[in-house]
């Protein structure tokens, strides 16, 4: 399949703008394309490619864009390049990269997290490039300090290892199937609801105190709550909408922050 076809097929809205996006011209073989790359816009406005094409001309005075594929709002995508054409993604990156924007500031719509994990499953198989080798632009060596893509790459990585199919089979059985995360001790930021399947319309299991620290299991797609987030944590025996938490780390960190 073809990311026009996979798209139509999964019933995601898709422009294919490859004849008329800028520039293209700088090329590489198919075969050299290793890594997928995910980034966001960094503003919380639905852009068209218009204006994402007036600012990289304007403001960066690139030739080409800077993504093969843009995911709007409403999970919809703009497809701009081919794979044998480098982007402007990632600095330095850019000759064995394929550059996927998921459009936003560090949330993002349940459309787009399926177009994307649709795309890039697509994009993966078609190129054989495993999971491991999805990074988040801030993940790239010299670009550490960048927030770009404003969301956790682990639990991205685990998304796209529970396969379409695997979501369709989990509809058919009733089952959820938990794609895996390393052992990780997290904090609730609130006061805490586990239910014991990943929509608020099931029947709550336990509550945990603002604060609780547990340990993370899995993760699993579920109900969007917030209109944003669809991703759930895997915990004591339940789940729990997975925007309520905090690495430990993180929260150390602002605690430190905030006695200074």
């Amino acid at each position: 399949m073809t990311i026009k076809s996979v798209c139509e097929a999964n019933g995601i809205k898709i422009t294919d703008r490859r004849k008329i996006s800028m520039g293209g011209g700088s090329k590489r073989s198919k075969s050299k394309v290793t890594h997928i790359a995910r980034h966001h816009s960094g503003v919380n406005v639905d852009q068209t490619m218009e204006i994402l094409e007036g600012f990289w001309k304007n403001t960066h005075s690139w030739t080409t864009g800077g993504y093969h594929v843009v995911i709007h709002f409403d999970g919809s995508v703009d497809w701009n390049y081919d794979y044998d054409v480098i982007s402007n993604g990632v600095g330095d990156h850019n000759s064995y990269i394929f550059n996927i924007s998921v459009l936003g500031n560090g949330k993002f719509t349940a459309e787009q997290e399926r177009s994307f994990a649709i795309i890039c499953n697509e994009v993966q198989r078609e190129l054989n490039i495993p999971t491991n080798k999805v990074l988040g632009h801030k993940e790239f060596k010299g670009h550490e300090s960048n927030a770009c893509p404003g969301i956790d790459m682990k639990i991205v990585r685990a998304a796209l290892n529970k396969t379409i199919e695997n979501k369709n089979e989990d509809k058919e059985s009733g089952e959820t199937t938990v794609a895996k995360l390393g052992k990780e001790t997290m904090k609730c930021i609130n006061h805490l609801t586990i239910y014991t399947k990943p929509t608020r319309d099931s029947k709550v299991l336990k509550t945990k105190a603002k604060d609780s620290s547990m340990l993370i299991e899995g993760y699993v797609y579920g109900e969007a709550v917030y209109g944003h987030n669809i991703w759930w944590y895997k915990v004591e025996g339940g789940f729990a909408f997975s925007g309520d938490f905090v690495p430990e780390i993180d929260q150390l960190y602002l605690d430190k922050s905030n006695n200074s």
